[in-house]
């Protein structure tokens, strides 16, 4: 997955999720290949300047 990551970094995204379920549902978020956070839970995946206004509890996504 990190390749996959680290291609669409290169060719331009601005931001990379990746949501795994069956990682404890778990989401980390890439700005670039050495900026990950990594959410769980009750954290607030925000798109920041990408998606201007979007915002979720992690765990409303894995419901």
């Amino acid at each position: 997955m990190e390749e996959k990551v680290d291609e669409w970094l290169n060719a331009g995204c601005a931001m990379v999720w990746v949501m795994n379920p069956r990682r404890e549902t778990t989401v980390e978020m890439y700005r670039s290949p050495d900026d990950i956070i990594v959410l769980r839970g009750e954290d607030i995946l925000d798109g920041g300047d990408v998606i201007e206004g979007f915002q979720c509890p992690v765990r409303d996504l894995f419901v």
